[in-house]
């Protein structure tokens, strides 16, 4: 990770690093085949270890079927956002099921 103009090493791997956790994307991804380098090699790289051990790879299926539910579940409201988007929520018992799905298949740590 290049950083010819930040202030303080490591700033930009850490603004990543913060990224990819908002995302709730893996510092390591399900494959190799990528046009950057995992995020954890980004920060050995850029001098930064990380707080965590390096992550193992996670299962390529894991997302499909969260994402898969998510747009069984999600219902377009009538309205929209401040920003003007439109506002989609969950039903809470659909959302329930998701939580726990989510936690057993172990795709997020909550």
């Amino acid at each position: 990770m290049k950083g010819g103009h930040q202030l303080e090493p490591g700033v930009y791997a850490r603004a990543l690093e913060k990224i990819y956790q908002d995302n709730l994307v893996s510092a390591v991804a399900t494959s190799n085949s990528q046009a950057h380098p995992h995020l954890y090699d980004r920060m050995l790289a850029a001098g930064i270890q990380p707080e965590y051990p390096r992550p193992t790879k996670p299962s390529a299926m894991a997302w499909p079927s969260v994402l898969m539910w998510v747009a069984y579940a999600m219902v377009k409201q009538p309205r929209r956002s401040a920003e003007g988007n439109l506002v989609y929520t969950l039903e809470a018992a659909t959302a329930e099921q998701l939580l726990a799905e989510v936690k057993a298949k172990g795709i997020v740590e909550l």
